[in-house]
């Protein structure tokens, strides 16, 4: 018995792992993170055929204003062929939304607005 928990325990470790990585990373960009309005346009638009059904691969560009300068930023995915994500970031396109932006890593992320969703 204590074998079989062993054995259901060690494929969660991996994502577990992950997570705590990501969520550390996520909560250094909030250091220095500033609140700005940003405007959202869908930049690019995939069809993955890869899998067994066909999939639609999105990527958004943002585009905001920070310290008088003007930033456009794009979205990226590492672990998609297509570097995009699913179509649900879709329903932000041509919108007006909130971003958390940190000048020094460089990274937006985008907060959760009921209003978009």
């Amino acid at each position: 018995r204590v074998s079989l928990v062993q054995y259901e325990i060690k494929p969660i470790l991996p994502e577990l792992f992950r997570a705590i990585v990501l969520l550390r990373t996520i909560n250094s960009w909030l250091q220095d993170a500033v609140h700005l309005k940003a405007n959202c346009i869908c930049a690019a638009t995939y069809n993955d055929c890869a899998n067994i059904l066909p999939t639609e691969i999105i990527r958004i560009k943002v585009n905001f204003k920070y310290n008088g300068k003007h930033y456009s930023r794009l979205s990226e995915n590492d672990e998609s062929i297509h570097r995009g994500y699913g179509s649900f970031w879709k329903k932000f396109a041509g919108k007006s939304i909130d971003i958390l932006y940190s000048p020094k890593y460089d990274q937006v992320l985008i907060l959760k607005d009921d209003s978009v969703l």
